[in-house]
């Protein structure tokens, strides 16, 4: 997110520049500064709000848990954007508003190509098709 709010920062800057260049004066010329100021606020103020947490899958919902083992979201998840090492996940509860979050292969490699497995399969894994560990969590074939 960073990456491609200093790439829209430059651009917006490269723009201001030009329209001052080509005699436009006033706000006019520092609009587009003003709404890459106003979007990085907004993305520094979201990183700062954000809550790591752990996604986990029993064989019939996921649930969302954050680090001080709050139970956040419990239900569907579903991608909404995938880049291949990162994606953007919406937790989907019953009647309640979902939960986004971004999921990077970084979090948990050893486990991130089970995680898309199940995630891009399309269908329902029941929870006869999931193995248990030990500690009670998921196992995906």
């Amino acid at each position: 997110m960073g990456i491609c709010w200093t790439a829209g920062a430059g651009c917006a800057g490269a723009a201001a520049i030009g329209l001052t260049l080509q005699g436009t004066t006033g706000w006019r010329a520092w609009t587009p500064c003003a709404a890459a100021l106003l979007s990085g606020l907004s993305l520094w103020r979201s990183r700062r709000r954000s809550i790591p947490g752990e996604l986990t899958f029993d064989g019939d919902d996921w649930s969302l848990t954050s680090t001080v083992g709050v139970v956040m979201a419990t239900g569907r998840a579903r991608i909404a954007l995938d880049l291949q090492r990162l994606m953007l996940l919406r937790v989907e509860e019953d009647r309640r508003p979902g939960h986004w979050l971004w999921v990077d292969r970084d979090g948990d490699r050893s486990r991130w190509r089970d995680l898309r497995r199940v995630l891009c399969a399309g269908r329902h894994v029941t929870a006869s098709a999931v193995q248990r560990r030990q500690d009670g969590r998921a196992v995906l074939p």
